[in-house]
């Protein structure tokens, strides 16, 4: 998501007590894969504020042009409303109008050039179109450089946004050198965003959680929801995401009937948060169906999976990923109940849109091989014989 203010990218700010900053350096410190967002509320709320934010856009285009600099503010407001509401396509379309319109009236270097880069980062993030969100942040990182120097709130705060991007393509090597030089940063600075704090812990985590070192991944993922309820309360939606994110590294650390609580929370505080349409929902409900087809709760994990699935394809168009995930999860789900027929067809589907998006994007691969593994298993218990598994698994992945 975006920071609090699309144009200027400011954020409520604190100072971590001398505890805090300990903690973070004992424990190693990356967490929210997205920068903090002004919270709209409902669904219904949400699309009042962007009705209103149309309105205003209209006003400045009938005024000023579009080619405009007041048009460009009124267009990265309403990109900023729509990102929040899972609206990416438009949400893109609106961040490249700001874009050239601010390129050519101001110089390319400059801070409002960054900003838009920014947000349009994250946006190219929820589509998928990774190689792409990096150029634009590494560019939206140096323009800030430029304008605040190597220390300073906004490149840190760009500096987490690198991160998330190195780490959903599997570059986690380079995440978490660019995490742990940003601890080191925020310790140095007068003042820190709770955004920016959040981040790099929350980054930290995950990335440790790739690595399987799930000791240290917990630690910094329970201060990263103490430090949410402190300074963001439990309807921020960093809460939601950042229980999800807990439930998924308790297991893969296999404490399962703590998993199990912290996901179920996890997914109820997300539906209140957010809705039943949109992606951090349909995480929640990928998480728990996953954690209870592990504990053969077949049944309920069937349903959740269904509903991730249809909740997914709501907006499959943008978010094709998460399609494929929700596909996965529900394979999963058919293979343990032993339908191995519609196991199959949903089995292919997720591992088809997996290497569609692994190849067009340089996404990690870890879900695609995960996902083919599933498949192959699924094949073999339908009787089929390997040289036919390998050409299916070929066809689908778009082997040479």
């Amino acid at each position: 998501m975006h920071s609090a203010s699309p144009l200027t990218g400011a954020t409520p700010r604190f100072r971590p007590t001398g505890r805090t900053i300990m903690i973070m350096l004992i424990t190693g410190i990356f967490a929210a894969s997205t920068p903090i967002s002004a919270q709209s509320g409902s669904r219904q709320e949400s699309a009042a504020k962007a009705t209103a934010l149309r309105l205003a856009l209209r006003v400045a285009l009938g005024e000023h042009g579009q080619r405009s600099l007041e048009a460009a503010t009124a267009m990265a407001n309403l990109a900023s409303c729509l990102h929040d509401m899972a609206e990416y396509d438009e949400a893109e379309g609106l961040y490249r109008t700001v874009l050239v319109v601010r390129e050519g009236l101001l110089d390319p270097q400059d801070a409002k050039v960054g900003i838009t880069l920014n947000n349009l980062t994250w946006t190219l993030v929820a589509k998928g179109s990774f190689p792409e969100a990096e150029d634009a942040i590494r560019r939206a990182r140096a323009i800030g450089i430029k304008h605040n120097g190597t220390r300073s709130d906004i490149v840190g705060l760009r500096t987490n946004t690198l991160t998330a991007v190195l780490f959903y393509q599997g570059k986690l090597d380079e995440a978490e050198h660019y995490c742990r030089a940003n601890l080191a940063m925020w310790e140095e600075l007068d003042s820190a965003s709770p955004g920016n704090v959040l981040g790099t812990l929350g980054s930290l985590s995950s990335i440790l959680q790739k690595k399987k070192q799930f000791v240290e991944a917990e630690k910094i993922a329970r201060v990263v929801l103490d430090l949410d309820v402190k300074h963001l309360g439990v309807r921020s939606e960093n809460y939601a995401r950042d229980l999800v994110n807990l439930a998924t590294i308790l297991r893969d650390a296999n404490k399962m009937d703590e998993a199990e609580q912290v996901a179920r929370k996890a997914h109820a505080r997300c539906i209140t948060n957010f809705g039943q349409n949109h992606p951090h929902t349909t995480k929640g409900q990928i998480t728990l169906a996953g954690i209870l087809r592990a504990r053969g709760e077949l049944e309920e994990a069937e349903k959740l999976a269904r509903q991730a699935v249809a909740t997914s394809r709501r907006y499959s168009s943008e978010r094709p990923f998460e399609i494929a995930g929700s596909l996965h999860g529900l394979a999963q789900v058919l293979r343990s109940k032993g339908e191995w027929a519609e196991a199959e067809q949903v089995g292919s589907q997720a591992l088809q849109l997996f290497a569609e998006q692994v190849q067009e994007n340089r996404r990690d691969s870890t879900l695609l091989e995960a996902a083919k593994q599933n498949y192959i298993e699924i094949l073999r218990k339908r009787n089929v014989s390997e040289s036919d598994i390998e050409d299916k698994v070929r066809a689908l992945v778009h082997l040479e």
